[in-house]
């Protein structure tokens, strides 16, 4: 199965995010579904029921040395650059969640995942297809650079299946784990 580690984001936060969605209006660009949007804390790909067990058990592991804590999401950003956009981001600001996708990370590198050099928690907004007018899309996204979004409480993680369907992903919940 498709998975991937998540932290939700926080329901009443959803209409700010898509207000950031709908000022971004140049290019060709596939937006997040409200419903879906998420911070990914890594992406494995395809795994087996027993590679999921697996993975579970490492995730209570990390889980049980944190407390729930507050995350600020601020700053729009993208991945590679903004010369050539591919990935439109919303950031965060909090050194727990900085280190509990550090320990995320190393955790499944031990369960033989490839381990991230640079780690920038964020949550992804859209994925540009076609940039259009370059300097024009360069200059939506500075526009919002300094956003400050709001606050949320992150009080678990989850391990999530993602089917691939002619409509988009559909994300499920395999485990749900409190911090």
């Amino acid at each position: 199965m498709r998975s991937f580690i998540a932290v939700e984001l926080d329901r009443s936060l959803i209409p700010k995010v898509t207000d950031i969605q709908s000022r971004i209006t140049e290019g060709k660009i596939k937006f997040v579904e409200p419903d879906n949007l998420h911070f990914t804390l890594k992406f494995l790909s395809e795994i087996t029921e027993q590679k999921a067990q697996s993975v579970i058990s490492h995730l209570k592991e990390v889980c049980s040395s944190f407390s729930p804590f507050t995350i600020q999401l601020k700053k729009v950003g993208v991945f590679p650059s903004l010369n050539n956009v591919r990935v439109i981001w919303i950031g965060t600001e909090s050194d727990e969640f900085y280190t509990l996708s550090k320990l995320v990370d190393s955790s499944m590198a031990k369960l033989g995942f490839r381990q991230e050099k640079d780690i920038t928690p964020h949550l992804t907004v859209g994925r540009v297809k076609a940039p259009g007018n370059k300097a024009r899309l360069r200059d939506q996204i500075e526009s919002l650079a300094d956003t400050e979004i709001g606050e949320m409480m992150v009080s678990s993680v989850a391990l999530k299946k993602s089917e691939l369907t002619k409509k988009g992903p559909i994300y499920t919940n395999i485990e749900e784990i409190t911090l």
